[in-house]
């Protein structure tokens, strides 16, 4: 499955696993949100809240379910991170 790591703020470079190009997001009611609160990180369903601030930088990644990809961001503390599944095009994910 492709996901697309959204990432508001600041924080350490996205990088590491299978990057891939642009994809099609899935809609808002299928994001999760992590969130950076005193060195922690909190999972919550659905989109990004809008004062998150400006997206920062886009990774594409192939994982093999969504706790892969809470996973990788277990190293990038401090910045807030929407993943969103990539939508079927065509009959591909």
């Amino acid at each position: 499955m492709r996901f697309v790591v959204l990432r508001y703020g600041t924080a350490p470079a996205l990088g590491g696993g299978d990057d891939l190009a642009a994809e099609e997001l899935a809609g808002a009611d299928a994001a999760t949100t992590v969130v950076w609160v005193d060195g922690r990180a909190h999972v919550l369903q659905g989109p990004a809240a809008r004062d998150a601030g400006p997206v920062t930088a886009v990774r594409v990644l192939d994982a093999p379910h969504l706790d892969a990809v809470l996973g990788s961001l277990d190293a990038m503390p401090g910045a807030t991170y929407e993943i969103r599944p990539c939508a079927l095009v065509g009959g591909r994910p």
